[in-house]
């Protein structure tokens, strides 16, 4: 309602807002204020200091420090890091790594001097951001989105403000017109009040608040199929405890049967007295729902977290997946032992618990966040890998012509709607030719100085820019090798540009990942594909010869989950693209291997929707 609106404007807007409030003084407002969380514009700020000032009477000399209760959307920022990362033609190889650098700038542990060092970092390697990120980081914003920069917690005020934009939109939404004056606003805003008045009544004496037209349907004169939970000819039986026994005798009387039956002719289908070949799962009886509320603790948007948690679990469980042992013996990796032990024993909301407090260190009311922060990055050595570049510069004079870099990236990187392979796997460790950044220093051939390429550098230790000299010459690499091989194996499929999807609010055609690829010698086969639309995740898992699709959306509101689907026709949810896909490790002797599901998805490549 206030968009595009001065400081006056929103002066008046928050008066009449600490007018509602029920505090008498300033120092009342401050310990018991629950916070405001706002966008960057510099009139609502300013406007709501004036207004603070003005109504509980706080003298000009008095600092306020109002990032205690004041503080800006998170969500914001990150949507500022996407127009730049576009608007700057960022090479989609440091997308990733520019992204998760400035991110991290919003740690609520990092120390001051971790915070300078960081940003000082970003700087010397993408000297195009520092207007961007100086604008970000001047006293009137910056203390509001970085932690490091105040030295007050306001990490009980929400981080975004989802909260709020929902709100304005439904109120937009129910009024009669797009465009309507001060009365009309009025008039609306005790219209939509009194709805929602009378909806609580109403639901409080149990009566139903919305009315429509019964649709009288012709009863159906056949019988509907039933899913009996297999795929034909060779699938996964679902136990039911209650028929635990009634399906054991008809097992026995079927193995009976199929010793006697004479071969005859017969049509398609299971033969008679046939076995299953998978072994016998409960794998239908796991789904961790959406949300949950444990002692202390009550989370929402939880999506992330139980994905992730979730679709580990259906690999490590049924699918031959292992932790290793650098994994066992850290923190978090006995911690993700004990969660998978807990929700086993479908104590979901004890695992979540655990991980929350122990893991994420988090006591926030909401979850909203990437795979990364709730999960791939707290457990580095699941996916970690280990690689040897050999490169060598053109420049004759270079102080370092031949090198060797250790690398240890998590994920590999692609692009997304790609129809990811062995191919994009084998380019992905052929890095392209780049500028040497080899430094010179002044006791070095004064000849080389010459060749060089001056650059600025900002020095820690100095506190100022300082100015230096790099090789002018071009580093190729020679050959990379894969010295250490993950476990779990991550395909990070990035979006380059998020112009198509504001404009149109489409995703891309999902493009089903090959099933089987190789990395430094060692075969891995897909495990799971995780979905988003940007605001949710779900997952399709592959279990032996099916495909366990999973959603805690659906478990929350009582439908099936999860549920099962044919690997040669694999359905995927609509208006969502491929996130990631997980790879797992070839072991020999894994009772339940992804193999054979593997080997069934990579004969479905093509767009599927």
């Amino acid at each position: 309602m206030l968009h595009g609106m001065e400081t006056a404007h929103y002066k008046a807007h928050f008066m009449a807002f600490f007018r509602s409030l029920p505090y008498k003084d300033y120092d009342e407002f401050v310990s018991r204020f629950g916070g405001m969380t706002c966008d960057f514009a510099g009139g609502e700020r300013t406007g709501f200091e004036e207004a603070v000032r003005s109504y509980y009477e706080v003298p000009n000399d008095r600092p306020l420090h109002m990032e205690r209760y004041y503080r800006c959307c998170e969500i914001h920022y990150k949507n500022s890091i996407r127009r730049f990362m576009v608007k700057s033609r960022m090479p989609p190889a440091d997308v990733n790594d520019f992204g998760k650098s400035v991110m991290g700038l919003t740690g609520r542990h990092l120390t001051r001097a971790d915070f300078d060092k960081l940003v000082a970092t970003i700087l010397a390697k993408y000297p195009q951001a520092k207007k961007w990120l100086q604008w970000h980081l001047n006293d009137n914003v910056g203390k509001f989105i970085f932690p490091a920069l105040s030295v007050y917690d306001n990490s009980h005020i929400t981080k975004d403000t989802n909260a709020q934009e929902s709100l304005g939109n439904d109120f937009k939404r129910s009024a009669m017109k797009k465009q309507v004056n001060i009365n009309e606003a009025i008039q609306h805003s005790y219209r939509y009040m009194k709805n929602i008045e009378t909806d609580y009544e109403q639901a409080a004496k149990g009566r139903q608040l919305r009315y429509k037209r019964a649709q009288s349907k012709k009863p159906s004169t056949s019988k509907g199929y039933e899913n009996d939970g297999r795929p034909p000819n060779d699938g996964i039986i679902e136990e039911h405890d209650e028929k635990e026994a009634d399906i054991e005798a008809k097992e026995k009387k079927r193995r009976a049967s199929s010793e006697t039956i004479k071969a005859t002719k017969r049509g398609p289908g299971r033969p008679p007295g046939s076995l299953n070949k998978a072994a016998k799962v409960n794998a239908l009886s796991y789904a961790i729902p959406w949300s949950f509320e444990f002692k202390d603790l009550k989370e929402t948007n939880t999506c992330a977290l139980d994905t992730a948690l979730m679709a580990f679990f259906f690999i490590y469980k049924f699918a031959g997946g292992t932790l290793p042992q650098s994994v066992r013996e850290s923190k978090n990796g006995s911690i993700l032992r004990n969660v998978l032990d807990l929700i086993a024993e479908h104590k979901y909301n004890e695992a979540r618990y655990i991980w929350c407090k122990e893991v994420l260190d988090s006591d926030r009311r909401s979850l909203f966040r990437s795979l990364e922060e709730v999960f791939h990055n707290k457990v580095p050595d699941l996916s970690k890998i280990t690689t040897e570049t050999w490169s060598r510069c053109s420049s004759p004079l270079c102080p370092n012509a031949v090198a060797v870099k250790i690398r240890y990236p998590e994920s590999i990187v692609a692009p997304v709607g790609c129809t990811f392979g062995q191919k994009e796997v084998d380019s992905w460790l052929v890095k392209n030719p780049k500028p040497c950044s080899e430094d010179i220093t002044p006791e070095q051939d004064a000849r080389s100085c010459r060749h060089s390429r001056r650059r600025v550098r900002f020095d820690i230790d100095a506190n100022q820019e300082i100015s230096i000299h790099t090789c002018s010459g071009m580093r190729t690499s020679d050959k990379s090798e894969v010295t250490g091989a993950p476990q779990l194996l991550l395909i990070d499929f990035i979006q380059g540009s998020l112009i198509h999807y504001h404009q149109n609010r489409e995703q891309p055609p999902v493009q089903v990942p090959a099933g089987t690829i190789s990395l430094g010698g060692i075969i891995y086969h897909l495990a799971a594909l995780i979905y988003s639309n940007h605001n949710h995740f779900n997952c399709t898992v592959f279990i032996s010869n099916g495909a366990l699709f999973y959603d805690g959306l659906l478990s929350y509101s009582g439908k099936k989950n999860p549920r099962w689907l044919l690997p040669n026709k694999l359905k995927h949810p609509d208006n969502y693209y491929l996130a990631y896909a997980w790879y797992i490790k070839e072991t020999i002797d894994a009772p339940n291997s992804t193999a054979s599901s593997a080997a069934n998805t990579s004969e479905i490549h093509g767009t599927v929707k």
